[in-house]
C-alpha cells in the first residue's frame, strides 16, 4: 500500500511521466488481464523507479559471511560475521544512479549491470535473485 501511494504521488508530480503512463495504459483492452499489464514497458519502468526510491524493504538487510570469510570494501570479515546494507543507501548511490533523488523512470530503459546488482527493493538472498556484487554475500 505504501509503495502504491508513493507511485501515485510521484507520477502525479510529473505531468510528462503521468501522460506517458496514461497513454500506455489506454492501449489496454477493457477486459485486460494481469499478463497484459506485465507487458507494458513504461509501467514496468515506473514501478521499478518507485521501488528504487520508496523501497518496500527500507530497513537493514543482514547477511552472514559465508565459510572461509571474505574481503569486502577493503576489509576482511570472518565467516559467521553478520554484515548489513540497506536498499535505501544502495538505491541512492550517485555512481550507480545519477541524480539519485530524482524520479526518472527512463533510467530503466537500459539498466546497467551495476544498477541491476544494486537494485533490491525486497531484499536479496538465498530465495531471491543471484547477485554478482560483493555486497550480496548469501
Amino acid at each position: 500500500a505504501n509503495s502504491m501511494t508513493y507511485l501515485t504521488w510521484a507520477v502525479c508530480r510529473h505531468p510528462s511521466i503521468r501522460d506517458a503512463l496514461v497513454k500506455e495504459l489506454r492501449t489496454l483492452p477493457e477486459d485486460y488481464t494481469e499478463a497484459q499489464l506485465r507487458d507494458l514497458p513504461y509501467l514496468e519502468k515506473v514501478i521499478d523507479e518507485t521501488l528504487r526510491l520508496y523501497s518496500a524493504a527500507p530497513s537493514g538487510l543482514p547477511r552472514v559471511v559465508p565459510s572461509g570469510g571474505c574481503q569486502l570494501a577493503g576489509y576482511w570479515f570472518d565467516e559467521g560475521t553478520t554484515v548489513s546494507t540497506q536498499a535505501y543507501s544502495m538505491h541512492r548511490d550517485p555512481v550507480v544512479f545519477p541524480q539519485p533523488d530524482a524520479f526518472i523512470p527512463s533510467r530503466w530503459a537500459e539498466p546497467t549491470k551495476a544498477m541491476k546488482d544494486s537494485y533490491m527493493p525486497f531484499g536479496r538472498g538465498s530465495r531471491g535473485e543471484t547477485c554478482s556484487s560483493p555486497l550480496c554475500l548469501s
